[in-house]
């Protein structure tokens, strides 16, 4: 408290007595925080669905229907949709590897798939 004494609003000891109650709790919240997110071991992350190990500005990436919905909504059977490209990406993906045990970091999975646009459908 000896730190945030001058920035203190009120400045006398009732008022700085509350709030160092008040930054107390916040703290102690913030340390339980702290320790239920370090034991969810799973790696969480937000990126677009470029195709492993290449290039973004080499081939046009396909439709992968594991990470990637159709913005469109179409009706069609996957496979001759796996065979077209993509026009637009709407939206990143959602990917989780691993599980709360710290186990299977060797499998990746779109928890929630990226929202694309398929070049020539119409």
């Amino acid at each position: 408290m000896e730190v945030i004494r001058p920035w203190h609003r009120g400045g006398t000891p009732e008022t700085l007595k509350f709030d160092e109650g008040t930054l107390h709790v916040i703290f102690t919240h913030a340390m339980q925080l702290s320790s239920v997110i370090r034991r969810q071991r799973a790696l969480w992350s937000v990126r677009f669905p470029w195709a492993l190990g290449r290039d973004k500005a080499d081939l046009p990436l396909r439709f992968d229907p594991a990470s990637m919905d159709d913005e469109r909504n179409n009706d069609v059977d996957m496979e001759p949709l796996k065979m077209l490209c993509v026009e637009f990406i709407v939206t990143p993906a959602l990917y989780k590897r691993g599980n709360m045990n710290g186990e299977r970091f060797d499998k990746e999975e779109a928890m929630c798939r990226a929202a694309v646009v398929i070049a020539g459908l119409d």
